[in-house]
């Protein structure tokens, strides 16, 4: 934890933009633990979390007001639809709503432009995760897996080099 405490003041300096980092890695650490551990992510975190990521984006120049605003939205928009559609086709529950709320909560601080980056390395990762437990331990690919985890620290990945990512796919090379 303390680690995430200094990783945001060494990436970004004492800014908004740290405490915005220092915030997302704090709760991220919460929500994994938790949703490994209980299968929930608490709505203790997730909905103060967007009240915060707002006044954050009210203040900050990292990210405009109304790009969090569509984050938001576009967050629990989008998972939203999957779960329904998840619910649909499996014919039971296919992911919570606290891990829709966490997908809102993210995209309030990330802005819509990184929502997209994190919801499609969550959903790899979660996928090479089963892959590679069916691989090792024999469990079933269908079994349950909470997504939070996978969703927040993507998240964070994102919030740090989304931007770097970005330019490199658009501008076809790595910038350095």
């Amino acid at each position: 934890m303390l680690s995430g405490l200094a990783g945001g003041w060494l990436l970004y300096g004492w800014s908004i933009q740290a405490l915005s980092s220092i915030l997302l890695v704090v709760s991220a650490l919460v929500i994994s633990l938790t949703d490994f551990r209980y299968q929930v992510v608490p709505d203790r975190l997730t909905l103060p979390g967007i009240c915060v990521g707002l006044l954050i984006a009210a203040i900050s120049a990292h990210i405009s007001l109304a790009d969090a605003v569509v984050g938001g939205v576009a967050g629990f928009g989008i998972l939203y639809i999957l779960a329904w559609a998840g619910d649909k086709i499996l014919k039971k529950e296919s992911m919570g709503g606290g891990d829709i709320k966490l997908a809102a909560m993210l995209g309030v601080f990330l802005g819509w432009q990184q929502l997209g980056l994190t919801v499609f390395l969550a959903a790899a990762s979660a996928i090479a995760y089963l892959l590679l437990r069916r691989l090792i331990t024999g469990a079933a690919v269908r079994s349950r897996l909470p997504f939070g985890p996978f969703l927040a620290w993507c998240g964070i990945c994102a919030f740090v080099i989304g931007d770097w990512l970005a330019s490199a796919y658009v501008g076809g090379g790595v910038p350095v």
